[in-house]
């Protein structure tokens, strides 16, 4: 089996023809460096015996790579982490909740954009099961938690491809989690809308706590969304409504409804029912959005536009 510092000079090697080997210089820029601290994404000093993350990652979303252990077999585990882990360097998780916040931010707006990935987590030296990527609940937010969005490879032969493809793939959610921008954008030429009937029921409510300060998430939009649904089931017929339908451009359709069985009109689709980071991302609690007409194939051709 190879050593992990021979793992990672060779994703530093192959790196130069892929997006993510411009990572240093991404640092550089969303951080206001005045000058990018290496040129490799992995140095020295971030790769250890059993792991290594991108240099500047402890206290950021970390590119990583590392041994992971699952039913006795070792694999190779590629993708990106929070490690919650205080240490000289992270003296406190107080920097990363922030961090958080904005990683459950991108995977509400694109909740299908990692379907080939899974999620774990180490939380006291325990690992979980593989999951599907989703937001990162409270409760795992608490030091000596480490949270893992990626894949699993061979331990023998890395794919030393495919990791470097799916940290190219992951650099946009790491550019929205460490950067400033309102809203995360994958694509700005996407607009297809997608529409899915049926509902996904949610919690309602979920507390933690955390050093120096208290998590209270109030999920009460879930609720306002459950209740829409069965309206305008009611109304329409469980065929003709769908939560979580995606655009695909700006934002996700919490609750839609199509007429016509070809999709020609949307009307009351949207009431709020989340919260979020940013205005374009989110429908205000006391609006309505209406898109004022949709091609046959599912295409926006008009603005849409929001009433209160």
């Amino acid at each position: 089996m190879k050593e992990m510092e021979e793992i990672a000079n060779e994703l530093n090697l192959r790196s130069e023809s892929h997006k993510i080997g411009s990572l240093q210089e991404i640092r550089r820029e969303i951080k206001g460096l005045a000058r990018r601290p290496t040129r490799h994404i992995f140095s020295a000093q971030s790769v250890q015996e059993d792991y290594a993350f991108h240099l500047g990652g402890r206290t950021e979303l970390q590119f990583n790579v590392g041994w992971d252990n699952v039913g006795g077999k070792q694999y190779l585990r590629h993708g990106v982490a929070f490690s919650l882990e205080p240490s000289q360097t992270l003296l406190s998780i107080e920097p990363l909740i922030p961090k958080v916040a904005r990683f459950n931010e991108f995977i509400r707006t694109y909740p299908d954009e990692l379907p080939d990935f899974r999620m774990w987590h180490y939380a006291d030296d325990t690992r979980s099961s593989n999951y599907r990527v989703c937001e990162i609940p409270p409760e795992l937010v608490r030091p000596h938690v480490f949270i893992f969005i990626g894949r699993l490879g061979s331990a023998e032969q890395p794919n030393y491809d495919l990791i470097l493809n799916d940290f190219d793939r992951l650099l946009a959610l790491y550019r929205f989690v460490e950067g400033t921008d309102s809203f995360p954008l994958l694509n700005a030429n996407q607009a297809k809308f997608q529409f899915s009937p049926g509902c996904t029921v949610k919690q309602s409510s979920a507390v933690a706590s955390l050093p120096e300060r208290t998590l209270d998430v109030n999920l009460r939009h879930n609720d306002i969304q459950l209740s829409l649904y069965g309206y305008l089931v009611g109304k329409y017929g469980k065929e003709a409504v769908g939560t979580e339908c995606n655009n695909g451009a700006w934002f996700t359709l919490r609750c839609g409804c199509k007429t016509g069985g070809t999709l020609p009109y949307l009307r009351n689709q949207n009431i709020s029912i989340r919260k979020g980071l940013h205005a374009r991302g989110v429908v205000p609690i006391v609006g309505v959005f209406f898109l004022a007409r949709c091609s046959r194939s599912g295409t926006v051709n008009h603005r849409w536009r929001a009433t209160s």
